[in-house]
């Protein structure tokens, strides 16, 4: 019983949790972006792909007016049952 209990609470825990992530963005003398960088994996792969996806489109939400020659973080939360939160 115990074993069975083991099992479920870990399937729980590898398929729904929230993994969070942090990109970071550098941008150039004009205010542009350059670079977008996983500064913390979430651990997949695929859930990396996901954020860094999510982080650039989201990006100028975040910082409509993006200072020259600046690194921004942005910490990003995947959960497999609600997507990606930055």
């Amino acid at each position: 019983m115990r074993r069975f209990l083991f099992l479920i609470c870990l399937s729980m825990l590898i398929s729904g949790c929230a993994r969070e992530a942090l990109v970071s963005f550098s941008t150039d003398g004009s205010g542009k972006v350059i670079a977008a960088r996983l500064v913390k994996s979430t651990g997949v792969q695929e859930y990396d792909r996901r954020v860094m996806l999510a982080s650039k489109k989201n990006f100028a939400r975040v910082v409509p007016n993006p200072k020259p020659n600046r690194t921004y973080w942005q910490p990003a939360v995947y959960d497999s049952e609600k997507r990606c939160k930055c």
